[in-house]
């Protein structure tokens, strides 16, 4: 059964335009290997309220760079996020 993956980023209410100029995730993994995933974006100089991370409907990262920790990992199948390698950074 393939998932879907999709990233969700959120702005503030104001900002009208983000550009994702680059977007890499795997289209297939055997079960058990890791897979980087990557979204790089450009804000325009605006700030970044948060990126998440879904598969199926189902979250399983979340980045909010105003909060301490920065980001969260959540249980999904078939998904581990080694928080520990993982980097959220604008």
């Amino acid at each position: 059964m393939r998932g879907e993956l999709f990233i969700l980023l959120i702005l503030p209410p104001m900002i009208a335009c983000l550009k994702i100029s680059s977007f890499e995730v795997p289209s297939l993994l055997v079960p058990g290997d890791s897979a980087y995933l990557t979204c790089l974006f450009d804000l325009g100089g605006e700030k970044l309220y948060s990126v998440k991370w879904y598969k199926n409907d189902q979250e399983f990262y979340r980045f909010f760079p105003s909060l301490t920790p920065q980001y969260m990992a959540f249980r999904a199948p078939g998904i581990h996020v080694d928080v520990s390698i993982s980097v959220g950074t604008i």
